[in-house]
């Protein structure tokens, strides 16, 4: 009997690591085709500023010269060392031979991939019940599927972010159980790897090392063993931390005062729900009785101390994002929410197993899981709630990036430094000069011909020869209609209770449900709500959308209810209104080349045109 026992806790412990596995790899497969799919979609061969620079002057062109040493893998940028990604970059330049922004990319979201595949097994293992399970793996799927860490996905350059993470992640999950020799080397590498991923890798640390120190707390026990990993991790730490440079020129994005420091990491605990009074409360209030369950030792379970290690490494990471880059933080920059995102899964994870110890059994216990899960739905409503902009943003970076692709393909097919003439924010790099020579490096400019040229002619449908076009985007028709644009932008700033007006001319018969103008938020401080009358000699129908939502330097698109029908030929008048704003946002306007759209007003930007395009369905 006793054989039979132990042979059915052996096959049962093998059941339940059989589950998790391969919720971890359905996780990673579902993570992995949406990044990538995104990639397809909005993606660009194109370098993107700094990686002229980190990749191609000081990575690949030594490298193909054979210049290269170990020293250059492990020099700082700007306040990071970023081990990995030069490494990631050498690796998809050896497989494909060339230098390609997308490949970069595609590696980057397999390691975001491993990364929420961890999420889900940590998931698997440690929530009570198949709705928490499922509920917990669900959000470890979509934290990696929804688009709000656009720029980490659209750009290989930023795997940085996803290396930091993956790395201390897992040596969190490793610190939460019982110290032994392998777990305790194990731990120590991940340690020194999220280190030389980015900066931030030693928030990662120190949560690793105050997650092997709780869970001391939790279990009622001292282990000489964690007590050693922890003072060794703390040493790293400090290591690390004394090895970050200073970058005075960094000193401007650092708060002023205490009142910024706490504005600033309101904001970010507060994510996604950044506009939500008291927010970041509701968001981390799991965090903080968990904190206390542990502290009574009512929380000892390996994946329940990893989970609570991982709410704090987000804690500090929101810390450390409000000191160094507080200044007037009031919306969070995409490459950091997928920090950020970490603590959600936390907060969700600790919520359940919260309500599981309050009411273990029962109606109470129905009644606790319901709790969490709704508290959950809630996070998942509010990131869906922003996917729209976010996709819109990945379109707008998609036709900023397929105008990089279009002027490197004229340059390199004739080698005129003219094409780089023009605005600094409608090129990939913002030094023309240096551009012109970075691209013309005989180490790179085969490398670059190779993936951009193709993709400028494949994918890059909205591009204009030296400048962002704007369109007509026929939604749910076969075409777009693009209308050029002279290179002298010029930004119009629209006050509270500022209008202005646009004239176009309906193409043909179709239904306008909305339009897009490109804005200038002055780094997110805009806020109100933009508003968009639009008018036929017959009919008009109004649309809004809150400023604080919207990107800078994007567009910001407007849906109308209900959808305004169009004849052709008839004048199409749309008059853009800001309402109750302290900060203005600026709409920018273009030297006009034809009669098609014209700025009626205000005075001083006569001749000129606004970036806009018209959404504009099939008639019914």
């Amino acid at each position: 009997m006793r054989r039979s026992s132990l042979a059915a806790r052996v096959l049962d412990r093998l059941r339940q690591q059989a589950g998790g596995l391969a919720a971890a790899l359905a996780v990673f497969v579902v993570v992995f085709a949406a990044r990538a799919g995104y990639v397809h979609a909005f993606g660009s061969a194109a370098p993107f500023f700094d990686q002229w620079d980190a990749e191609g002057d000081r990575l690949l062109a030594p490298w193909i010269n054979g210049t290269l040493r170990f020293g250059d893998l492990l020099a700082a940028h700007n306040e990071h060392r970023i081990l990995w990604t030069r490494l990631l970059t050498l690796g998809m330049h050896e497989l494909g031979g060339g230098w390609d922004n997308r490949a970069l990319a595609m590696g980057s979201a397999a390691v975001a991939a491993s990364l929420h595949a961890l999420l889900a097994l940590l998931a698997w293992r440690g929530a009570d019940g198949t709705t928490a399970r499922a509920v917990l793996v669900g959000l470890a799927a979509l934290l990696g599927v929804l688009p709000f860490a656009w720029e980490n996905i659209l750009v290989g350059f930023q795997s940085q972010f996803a290396f930091m993470a993956l790395f201390s992640c897992a040596a969190i999950a490793l610190a939460a159980q019982r110290i032994d020799a392998v777990r305790y080397v194990a731990c120590t590498g991940l340690a020194v790897a999220a280190a030389l991923s980015m900066a931030s890798g030693v928030v990662g640390i120190v949560a690793a090392a105050a997650t092997c120190a709780a869970a001391m707390v939790a279990r009622r026990e001292v282990r000489w063993s964690a007590v050693s990993l922890c003072a060794l991790l703390l040493g790293l730490a400090a290591v690390a931390y004394r090895a970050i440079p200073d970058i005075a020129q960094h000193g401007a994005l650092r708060p002023q005062g205490i009142g910024q420091l706490l504005d600033a990491l309101a904001a970010a605990l507060s994510w996604p729900a950044v506009s939500w009074p008291w927010a970041a409360v509701l968001i981390w209030l799991p965090f903080v009785a968990a904190t206390l369950a542990l502290l009574r030792g009512a929380l000892a379970r390996s994946a329940d101390l990893a989970a609570w290690g991982l709410g704090l490494m987000a804690f500090g990471q929101a810390m450390a994002m409000a000191t160094s880059r507080g200044v007037d933080l009031e919306q969070v920059p995409s490459r950091y929410t997928e920090l950020l995102a970490i603590g959600l899964f936390a907060n969700a994870y600790l919520g359940f197993r919260l309500a599981a110890l309050a009411a273990p059994s029962g109606w109470r216990r129905t009644a606790a899981v319901a709790a969490a899960t709704l508290g959950t739905a809630m996070l998942i409503g509010a990131l869906g709630k922003r996917s729209d902009n976010d996709l819109g943003a990945m379109r707008d970076r998609s036709a900023l990036t397929c105008s990089h692709q279009a002027l490197l393909a004229r340059f390199l097919s004739d080698g005129d430094p003219a094409h780089f003439d023009g605005p600094s924010g409608l090129l990939p790099y913002p030094n023309p000069a240096r551009l012109a020579l970075l691209a013309e490096r005989p180490a790179l400019r085969p490398l670059l011909h190779e993936g951009v040229a193709d993709a400028a002619q494949a994918r890059c449908f909205r591009q204009q020869q030296r400048e962002i076009a704007a369109t007509y985007g026929l939604v749910g028709d076969t075409r777009l209609e693009a209308m050029g644009l002279g290179r002298d932008g010029r930004a119009l700033p629209i006050t509270a209770g500022g209008r202005f007006e646009v004239e176009v001319t309906v193409p043909r018969p179709s239904r306008l449900a909305g339009a897009g103008l490109l804005v200038g938020t002055y780094g997110g401080r805009s806020d109100g709500t933009l508003r968009l009358r639009a008018c036929t000699p017959r009919a008009c129908a109004e649309g809004d959308v809150a400023l604080s939502t919207v990107a800078d330097n994007t567009m910001a698109r407007v849906a109308l209810r209900p959808a305004l029908a169009l004849a052709p030929g008839e004048p199409l008048r749309l008059a853009w209104t800001t309402l109750e704003s302290t900060t203005p946002v600026a709409a920018w306007t273009f030297e006009r080349r034809s009669a098609s759209a014209a700025i009626v007003v205000p005075d001083g930007h006569t001749g000129r045109r606004p970036a806009m395009e018209l959404v504009l369905d099939s008639p019914r």
